[in-house]
């Protein structure tokens, strides 16, 4: 193997970024908000394949990220036209690699069509029932923090632009959806650990290196056993440490970011009506249905009802 292409971060740092970057978007397809994010996964490794290429052959920053923009693009076209379905009479014109490319642009103007449905729903203010746009988004930001991620780590070697932002994606996936998937977090986290451990080691090595002094050359792969080690068991204690009850100065500043925050949560369920979780909880009603909540009731809505034929409701006060 050519030199140039040697991985002084060592190849545990791309082992590593990988886990991540699949951890997050695995929890994303386990999750099964919507149909068709199984191509999620293969376009984070790409992403970040394409990402060490680019901080391997030392290209000009902005040369560098425009490619890995257009590469990101037409590998997410790709991807995304499987999800989609043409008239008959067009797929059955694709005859070779004029005819896919036909078709491939047919499939791209398409999604471009629902995306802007979807643009045009969101700015009137109205709910969108279409789960597409969600897919092309999150394959989207899986392609960017996948790219960046190996951008970061291979060539600014700055490891929190790695971690940080799967880390924020992975973190409100797990807190919003069912309790199955804490199990990727946790392994978020001991990857992430790892890594950090793997970076601070390399940053070490360079600085011996340059003031030559003599050191083991398997002291990287010690360090990752005894950080992968300590990380397991931090995380082994947070999860067995009773939960404190939270001092009432916090609970204050919950509160006052509580309705910000709900008016991004209804935000968010207007703009993508149409996701829910797989194991998402679902309850029977009776006749009646005793209502709870603060006594002084908000502006928010309480309850939306559909139904496909006229029913009476009436609410009685207790």
């Amino acid at each position: 193997m050519p030199r140039h292409w040697g991985l002084r971060e060592g190849w545990s740092s791309l082992l590593l970024l990988l886990l991540l970057v699949l951890t997050m978007t695995s929890s994303f397809v386990s999750g099964g908000l919507a149909e068709g994010l199984h191509i999620v996964p293969w376009l984070a490794v790409l992403g970040v394949l394409v990402g060490l290429a680019a901080a391997r052959l030392r290209l000009c920053g902005l040369l560098a990220h425009l490619l890995g923009l257009a590469l990101g693009v037409f590998c997410c076209v790709i991807f995304l036209s499987g999800l989609v379905s043409l008239p008959g009479q067009v797929t059955g014109q694709a005859v070779g690699p004029v005819g896919w490319a036909m078709v491939l642009v047919a499939k791209a103007g398409l999604l471009g069509q629902r995306l802007d449905l979807w643009l045009q729903a969101a700015l009137r203010g109205e709910a969108s029932q279409d789960a597409l746009p969600f897919v092309v988004q999150m394959a989207a930001l899986s392609w960017l923090m996948a790219f960046y991620g190996a951008w970061f780590v291979f060539r600014v070697h700055w490891v929190w632009g790695a971690i940080l932002p799967p880390g924020l994606a992975i973190f409100l996936n797990v807190y919003y959806g069912p309790p199955r998937l804490l199990l990727y977090f946790m392994v978020f986290l001991v990857g992430a650990l790892g890594l950090v451990v793997r970076t601070h080691v390399y940053q070490r090595e360079r600085d011996w290196q340059a003031h030559h002094v003599a050191y083991d050359r398997q002291i990287g792969f010690e360090f990752l056993c005894s950080g992968a080690v300590l990380s397991l068991f931090v995380i082994a204690l947070i999860w067995l440490v009773p939960r404190p009850q939270a001092p009432g100065r916090w609970m204050e500043y919950w509160q006052q970011l509580e309705g910000p925050w709900k008016r991004v949560q209804d935000t968010w369920n207007r703009l993508y009506a149409s996701l829910s979780y797989s194991e998402q909880t679902t309850f029977g009603f009776g006749r009646t249905l005793a209502l709870g909540g603060p006594v002084t009731l908000g502006t928010g809505p309480a309850m939306e009802v559909q139904a496909l034929e006229g029913r009476y409701l009436s609410l009685i006060h207790i």
